[in-house]
């Protein structure tokens, strides 16, 4: 087992402002109701008068808080909002002081507050963007009232069950001592029994004040109970001072993995801190079968359909093992989707495709037929990112099973409107994160859900190899071989091409494709009549394929007789 500690570069967030005064505190920029928004100060300094003072965001003109005596106490609060009436029926049990104004709506996509006291003088303001945080009805919140008001790092969506704090210590507020651990990391993410995975656990000091003298122990919860016991104890080690807004983290090794699910619990013995919810941390994680690509993975996605035709995703299990995915989740950058709440299970080699409504049985009718190697689930609340997000497949203790981050780009270039065209994963047992493994389908039909992918292929040496049948053929109308199947099986997993027929003094008399996107194996069919759409004569014609490898830039051209023969 090898530990080493290293500390991470600080932000920052506790570069203090030069003197106490009232700040802005916490802003609804982005209400349930857009009628009811407002922002809360907190005096960080002796008690002050607001009478006169005024604010003002990106576009408006100053509003004037109150013309009448407004004393605000140290460390207490006051709310300028927009409606009063409005304010109170949300947050009726907030009995926070409250100040009704002239109000000028604040950007759902980020603005600009300024306060000015009686002298005119700037005493604060903030411009603030939606990645922030404070959006969809949740406040932003400043977590350190005496640091740098317009600091990213000093601001956070509220994380109450109330989406806001008003009148009340901002939930995401910095403690005197507190750290908190960010993130348990294991790589590889799906180890094989009886290999080894490195474990990175990163602590932060999110505290005003150094942490000193802090007890980093790490339990493998064997029996997954969730609760550490000495005998389960891996690790236990004391860290260096870890300074404030700064992180550590501590890695070991695990050797020896068993197959089955996996956890571990860490834990942070730290006497003085303030909270010490964060202080432990679980992580689960499954060790497949020797010699399993992973327990499953994230096969095809539909994420812009055609318009009336469903979102989808495709899951595909290539363990030899079968899984069971009640529980299990599909989580996106915005929300969360149970897979099942009752057995289900998955056998080796079987697809399981996840749908928003049942249009996707109407457009693929083969789903609808009972099938050991695929099963379709109609979620209803699917919804994907045109534009691309995250991804992750997790299972019910919220362990990442597979995960990856799609975008448009990740489709074939040649591809003008990627619109209800899959992004098809080409080998299950390459990274899901490497963009490379990704492409768009080549079938007409647009997808292949809960089927082979079209850009998935055993790889073979050599550049690319042709077969046709039948050759000779007869295209004589009689239902009796009257076209060939010529079949072209690439070195590649995606690519562009062009394919003719030639007669023997080189002249092109039929064009089988032109400039159209491939996969690993792509099929023609010829039926002997020219681009004239005239019989061709008997005789021998030569087959050409020309085609462009799309991630190495490399032509490949293969040729091949095919013979236009008359019945006996």
């Amino acid at each position: 087992m090898k530990t080493f500690l290293k500390a991470l570069a600080g932000a920052l967030i506790l570069s203090f402002r030069l003197s106490a005064s009232p700040v802005i505190n916490e802003v609804m920029y982005t209400p349930a109701d857009p009628g009811n928004e407002w922002f809360e100060l907190l005096n960080t300094g002796e008690t002050i008068d607001l009478s006169g003072w005024k604010w003002k965001d990106a576009t408006s003109a100053l509003r004037t808080i109150s013309s009448q005596p407004v004393a605000l106490q140290r460390d207490s609060f006051i709310v300028i909002c927009q409606d009063s009436l409005k304010f109170r029926a949300q947050y009726p049990e907030s009995g926070c002081r409250l100040i009704q104004t002239a109000w000028s709506a604040l950007n759902n996509t980020g603005d600009n507050l300024i306060l000015i006291n009686t002298s005119g003088a700037r005493v604060d303001s903030l411009s603030f963007a939606t990645s922030w945080g404070g959006t969809s009805a949740y406040s932003l919140e400043r977590k350190y009232p005496l640091g740098l008001t317009n600091s990213s790092v000093n601001w956070g969506s509220c994380i109450f069950a109330g989406k806001a704090s008003p009148g009340a210590e901002n939930s995401i507020r910095a403690k005197e001592h507190d750290v908190a651990f960010r993130k348990i990391q294991l790589s590889p993410t799906g180890p094989v029994a009886g290999s080894y995975a490195d474990v990175k656990i990163t602590l932060a000091n999110t505290g005003l004040n150094p942490a000193e003298g802090v007890l980093l122990k790490v339990y493998d919860d064997r029996n997954l109970d969730t609760a550490s016991q000495p005998g389960e104890l891996i690790v236990s080690s004391e860290l260096n001072t870890i300074q404030p807004g700064d992180s550590a983290g501590f890695e070991l090794q695990l050797t020896g993995l068993e197959a089955g699910r996996k956890q571990l619990i860490a834990i942070a013995e730290y006497a003085p801190d303030n909270d010490t919810s964060d202080n432990i941390k679980v992580h689960s994680f499954y060790v497949s079968e020797p010699g399993a690509a992973g327990s499953m993975v994230i096969n095809e996605i539909m994420y812009d359909p055609l318009t009336g035709m469903s979102e989808w995703i495709e899951l595909y299990n290539p363990s030899p093992s079968e899984y069971d995915v009640k529980g299990w989740k599909i989580i996106d950058n915005t929300s969360e989707l149970d897979l099942s709440d009752s057995s289900l299970t998955v056998p080796p080699g079987a697809y399981l495709v996840i749908a928003s409504d049942s249009s996707l049985l109407s457009q693929f009718a083969y789903l609808t037929e009972r099938s050991p190697s695929s099963q379709t689930i109609i979620a209803g609340s699917l919804s994907l990112s045109n534009s691309g997000e995250r991804i992750t497949l997790a299972d019910s203790l919220l362990t990442t099973i597979d995960q990856m981050n799609y975008n448009p780009s990740m489709h074939n270039p040649d591809i003008e409107d990627p619109t209800g065209i899959s992004l098809e994963r080409i080998n299950p047992a390459l990274p899901s994160a490497g963009p490379s493994n990704w492409s768009s389908c080549t079938y007409g039909a647009g997808g292949t859900p809960g089927k082979k992918n079209s850009l998935f292929a055993d790889y073979r040496p050599g550049s690319a190899e042709i077969s046709i049948e039948p050759n000779p053929f007869s295209p004589d109308g009689d239902g009796f071989q009257d076209a060939a199947v010529i079949t072209c099986r690439f070195d590649f997993s995606s690519g562009t091409l062009r394919a003719g027929v030639y007669d023997v003094r080189g002249n092109l008399v039929s064009t089988l494709a032109n400039n159209e996107v491939t996969g690993s194996i792509k099929d023609f069919i010829f039926s002997g009549y020219s681009d004239g759409k005239t019989r061709l004569p008997v005789g021998i014609y030569v087959v050409v394929i020309e085609a462009i490898d799309r991630d190495k830039g490399m032509p490949v051209t293969v040729k091949a007789p095919v013979v236009i023969a008359a019945r006996m």
